[in-house]
């Protein structure tokens, strides 16, 4: 089926960052409506997600240089 492959050829970064933006904009949509604070552990989640995201976007833009041993981003920074 053509769905397992798109499933194998999705860019994991972005789906896992475009996930974190909705589950954020669906929260401050449910506070606009329901004028309530939504819990402490449901936040901390989204932290998390959120600190996860940022982590996976900047290993994946890190690369090894062999020739001096230290990691540098693809810049040359």
């Amino acid at each position: 089926m053509n769905v397992w492959r798109a499933v194998a050829q999705m860019p994991t970064t972005q789906t896992r960052i475009a996930l974190s933006l909705v589950l954020i904009a669906g929260t401050g949509v449910r506070v606009l409506v329901s004028w309530t604070a939504p819990p402490w552990e449901w936040l901390a989640f989204l932290s998390v997600l959120s600190g996860l995201d940022a982590a996976q976007y900047a290993s994946k833009r890190m690369t090894y240089q062999k020739d001096l041993g230290t990691v540098s981003n693809k810049d040359g920074n």
